[in-house]
């Protein structure tokens, strides 16, 4: 397994069907372009269905249908000054998806996955306290001080893992 830090780059700007927020594709864009990393670069948010209302982030080579339409959803969530949202996707459904930080999946593992689900929203803080930065879509456990010591997301991982494409996991900081 080569696990690939990355950021989540917005990548362009379009218009979501649910939501009256500006949209976005969210695509991989790596941090360190190494030697046999670079197909891990450039894909496209997509899922991977585990079961009724629930997926897998996994990423695609293709943008287009596969590439689902973000937005933030709002949280009512606000710290110094920042809100933080749900990041929601257009599936072509009468609802949305959002992702869900899957924590404490894999006891002692240094990463989790990332899933998207039907309807998932709220104040939960698996749910809720992303926001976007200049690096790209970003997550936080400290609504209060993002980023700092106390903020147990390390950043995004992309590896082959369980379902034969690239799949999204957050790293654990400790």
């Amino acid at each position: 397994m080569k696990p690939i830090l990355l950021l989540l780059a917005i990548a362009s700007i379009v218009t979501a069907a649910l939501n009256t927020t500006q949209a976005y594709h969210l695509k991989t864009e790596l941090k360190l372009v190494g030697y046999g990393k670079s197909q891990y670069n450039n894909l496209w948010i997509s899922s991977y269905h585990t079961g009724a209302g629930l997926s897998d982030v996994v990423f695609s080579t293709v943008e287009g249908p596969s590439s689902r339409i973000g937005y933030l959803g709002p949280t009512n969530l606000t710290a110094n000054g920042q809100q933080f949202y749900n990041a929601l996707f257009d599936f072509g459904n009468d609802f949305p998806w959002g992702l869900s930080m899957a924590e404490n999946t894999n006891f002692y593992a240094a990463w989790q996955p990332v899933r998207v689900n039907a309807g998932v929203s709220g104040t939960q803080p698996s749910v809720s306290g992303f926001f976007i930065n200049e690096t790209g879509l970003q997550w936080t456990t400290s609504l209060s001080a993002p980023g700092t010591f106390n903020d147990e997301f390390g950043g995004w991982i992309v590896c082959d893992w369980w379902h034969g494409y690239p799949q999204l996991f957050f790293r654990i900081k400790y």
